[in-house]
């Protein structure tokens, strides 16, 4: 029966002025799942000056993502978040200048585009296992995330970004760390010196030059290739095109959250194939039936059935984006609530991931549970890796086909073994990144004679 919309939702006490913010910095996601155990589906919180509505029910979450998306924003944190690095980019633009802009970058990503971006995905897997000696000891962190950011400087603007990677990587580490709601740090204005906020302007000014650099260098050769920045400078419909900053910010949004997001995804993956041995044999038998030991191609993933389904239950168990974030233009009822104007909503993935109303064994790591007959079953967002509605991930097709042809290539090398029984601990940032080294030893099992 729905709540009178005079009333508040229910959820945990707070402290005064702190509000619930202790529990929630010690662990932001265990946090979360508490709460939504304890409360129900719509939780409020207490921040120091933002109150916050989380929703953990398919249906709302459609409602907000989807059915009334119109009356939601990405909202003030998030725009928090990116200030002073990607200010003007896709991901947090709103209204026209957000159609004009998603507009214009939606040719890179359609399903064609991306097929010629194949080779460039395998090249570089194969490069990477080239590199590494049997026996070695990996990071496996650092070498997916150097992995799919070589891949993806190549296929937005045909750069090597090898002797660039440390720039890159400085203002991923540098964005974590001002979005790593375990920390103080994060409530902490980006206007004042301190050493956190000195490493953060000292990382985005590298990252802007470099980017700025790289775009009037190909505007002065003025050369035509197949890459998204030749695309986008290529196109000029009046009124459509991109300011330079514009330009700037989104080639810095897709290359930070592009490569992050697909390292992390992939380097659950391989921690939980080293946890799951028999679904390990089960990815090698159907590589090998479908393979032979050739290199994978885009025509060869529809028949990769089981390797999809390891990706999508990796997304499940540990989503590189841990929640999704709006806020209402009007009051907005949800769940016979009423929510204010301006309040903050949280849509936590992680949490709803972990929901054993939709997933028998939630913390269980089972690519069985998404046969097409198990999949059915659930609502459509019980499982939302890449967000939902218009503002659904723009490179989720890309990261996909990217995920797949690196798992196939490396996993007909290589196997990768765990160092450490010791459980992976996640926190809350702009992504859910592991809070310790990942170590794998690179063993040899190899399919591919």
């Amino acid at each position: 029966m729905a709540q009178s919309t005079l009333e508040r939702p229910p959820g945990p006490t707070g402290l005064p002025l702190l509000g619930n913010s202790l529990p929630f910095m010690r662990d932001p996601l265990a946090a979360l799942e508490q709460w939504a155990s304890e409360y129900g589906d719509i939780t409020y919180l207490q921040f120091p000056g933002r109150p916050t509505y989380v929703l953990t029910h398919p249906d709302h979450i459609e409602q907000v993502l989807v059915t009334e998306n119109s009356t939601f924003t990405t909202g003030d944190l998030r725009r928090d978040a990116f200030s002073g690095v990607e200010d003007e980019s896709l991901s947090v633009s709103e209204g026209r200048t957000w159609q004009r802009q998603r507009q214009q970058l939606q040719p890179g990503f359609y399903r064609e585009q991306i097929t010629t971006y194949a080779e460039t995905m395998v090249t570089d897997a194969e490069q990477t296992v080239e590199g590494w000696t049997v026996g070695e000891t990996v990071d496996i962190v650092r070498e997916m995330s150097q992995l799919t950011l070589a891949i993806l400087a190549k296929t937005l603007f045909n750069h090597n970004v090898r002797e660039d990677q440390s720039i890159v990587r400085a203002a991923v580490d540098a964005l974590s760390q001002q979005t790593d709601y375990s920390q103080l740090s994060t409530v902490v204005p980006k206007w004042v010196p301190t050493p956190a906020n000195r490493r953060f302007q000292r990382a985005t000014n590298d990252l802007h030059s470099l980017i700025e650099n790289l775009i009037r260098e190909r505007r002065r050769t003025n050369e035509d290739g197949n890459d998204l920045l030749s695309i986008l400078i290529g196109t000029d419909r009046e009124g459509t095109e991109l300011s330079e900053t514009e330009l700037r910010d989104n080639i810095i949004g897709l290359l930070l959250a592009g490569h992050e997001t697909t390292a992390l995804a992939l380097t659950y993956t391989w921690y939980l194939l080293s946890k799951n041995p028999d679904v390990r044999r089960k990815l090698r038998a159907e590589l090998a039936a479908v393979l032979d030991g050739a290199t994978p191609t885009v025509d060869q993933l529809s028949d990769l059935e089981y390797t999809g389904q390891i990706l999508t239950e990796s997304l499940r168990l540990y989503p590189p984006i841990w929640g999704t974030g709006r806020e209402p233009v009007t009051d907005v009822t949800i769940d016979g609530y009423t929510v204010p104007e301006g309040m903050t909503i949280t849509i936590p993935q992680w949490v709803v991931h972990h929901d054993k109303r939709f997933y028998d064994d939630p913390d269980e790591f089972r690519p069985e549970r998404w046969s097409d007959e198990r999949d059915a079953e659930r609502p459509e967002f019980a499982y939302f890796p890449f967000g939902g509605g218009p503002r659904r991930c723009i490179g989720e097709q890309f990261a996909l086909v990217e995920m797949k042809l690196v798992l196939a290539t490396i996993a007909q090398r290589v196997s990768l073994g765990l160092v450490s029984d010791a459980p992976l601990n996640v926190t809350a940032s702009i992504t859910t990144r592991p809070t310790d080294l990942i170590e794998m030893v690179v063993e040899k099992e190899s399919v591919v004679e």
